[in-house]
């Protein structure tokens, strides 16, 4: 059984993600392009890959939940991809080998474009005013040079953390 210390530490990475999702509400944008981050899917993508005891499914679920009202997204929608995103991300942290960060990179950028088109596809089906696909892929590649920070933020504060077991 870990100690409280250890749990009270793992429960950090989720209260930061929950203070940058709170930051993110503010739109951020430079011309007609927004460039705020999709912070549940990018603390996602990295903390289920590199500290799955941190990053459990559920919290993804409810960190997506909170995206969809903050962001006006159909109620769900972002929560099961953030779920979805999960557990891709968790199998893809069980290879054996390990990459190179421009490969990390360029699989992220992968994942959060085929998820944005995914995005696109839910609002689409349910939405009169869904926004248009390249919009929404033009934010996947905004997202996909966050990754970056968030996986430095992320992959810094591992130091702090207890070992995953």
């Amino acid at each position: 059984m870990r100690p409280f210390s250890h749990q009270l530490l793992a429960l950090f990475p989720a209260i930061l993600a929950l203070l940058l999702l709170v930051f993110s509400a503010v739109p951020m944008g430079g011309g007609a392009l927004s460039i705020t981050p999709n912070v549940t899917w990018l603390m996602t993508l990295v903390m289920a890959a590199f500290y799955p005891p941190a990053w459990p499914r559920g919290l993804a679920f409810v960190l997506g939940l909170v995206q969809d009202m903050l962001f006006g997204t159909p109620l769900g929608s972002q929560a099961l991809l953030a779920l979805l995103l999960a557990q891709l991300a968790a199998m893809l942290a069980e290879r054996q080998h390990v990459q190179l960060f421009r490969l990390r990179w360029l699989e992220a950028t992968g994942v959060l474009l085929l998820w944005h088109l995914m995005l696109w596809a839910i609002m689409h089906a349910v939405q009169l005013d869904a926004p248009t696909l390249g919009y929404l892929l033009k934010a996947g590649f905004v997202n996909a040079l966050w990754y970056p920070l968030f996986y430095w933020l992320v992959t810094r504060l591992f130091t702090a953390l207890p070992d995953a077991k």
